[in-house]
């Protein structure tokens, strides 16, 4: 879509399914996110995935909201980031600060375009779901450029994709390790989506929270063939009933699929044992 000419007019037409509930909570999920309930932020999950197939309409130009997205805002801004982010030793403190700065960079984008939060619900809706995936997609880049630069210093022998070919970045899997294929996940919420499964990963590298203490937990998540790899018991368990029981091995069931948790510093260790066996041979 052109949008070079800010005097043409924008209409925008919501998902007929959207309900006004879900407007409401797609607008309170990106401005006051802590107003939120752990089950109305799974619910604005999905709320988002209707949000891509509402429309945007400047002058004769029509696009949904997921492509005006793709080719407004992550292609101006995805590569610009990535590059920046690449480049500090730091990538959680100077990530997070980028992010912000460019999603401000994208209000003012989106203003000459005649789109503010200060509008309609409807325009409001546009504008918080692109925040929605500026947000998502700066925090994963970043939590993943943290965990790379981690297992780096740990001395995990693993191949990522690169995160400078776009093509690679939309892979289905963001590393390997000792023959396994891994996914760099920010939060549980993936377990809740339905569009995750199946699960297409050996392995999940995930930060859990945990409400009790009020903290994040790195944890893995394997299949079975991973956990038999590094061999031992589990006990059964539900996903909020994790971080109470770790550091024992868990065996978690997420929509008929097994996954095994344990501590990401645990995983690490089992790997390096397994990396020094197989370099012994």
């Amino acid at each position: 879509m052109d949008t070079s000419n800010d005097s043409e007019p924008i209409r925008i037409v919501l998902a007929l399914r959207l309900s006004e509930r879900d407007r409401a909570l797609a607008v309170r999920y990106l401005l006051t996110p802590r107003s939120l309930s752990p089950k109305e932020r799974i619910s604005a999950l999905d709320v988002f995935d209707e949000l891509g197939a509402s429309h945007i309409i400047i002058g004769k130009n029509t696009e949904t909201f997921a492509a005006f997205y793709r080719t407004q805002v992550e292609k101006k801004y995805a590569d610009i980031f990535l590059e920046q982010l690449l480049g500090t030793d730091n990538p959680e403190k100077t990530g997070t600060q980028l992010a912000r700065e460019t999603w401000q960079q994208i209000l003012r984008d989106l203003q000459t375009w005649g789109l503010d939060l200060a509008g309609g619900i409807e325009q409001q809706c546009f504008i918080v779901f692109c925040g929605y995936w500026w947000q998502s997609f700066s925090k994963g880049y970043i939590r993943e450029v943290a965990v790379f630069q981690e297992l780096e210093r740990s001395g995990i022998q693993f191949t990522a994709h690169n995160l400078r070919q776009r093509q690679e970045r939309f892979s289905s899997h963001d590393l390997i390790v000792h023959g396994f294929r891994g996914d760099v996940k920010t939060s549980a919420y993936f377990l809740h989506v339905a569009r995750s499964f199946p699960l297409t990963n050996d392995f999940y590298l995930v930060r859990l929270y945990d409400p009790a203490r009020r903290s994040w937990l790195d944890v893995v998540m394997m299949k079975p063939a991973m956990w038999q790899a590094l061999d031992g018991d589990t006990t059964p368990c539900e996903l909020d009933e994790v971080a109470q029981l770790l550091p024992m091995p868990l065996l978690l069931m997420a929509r008929d699929e097994a996954l095994t948790v344990i501590t990401y510093e645990e995983w690490k260790q089992r790997i390096m044992r397994l990396q020094v066996q197989k370099q012994e041979e």
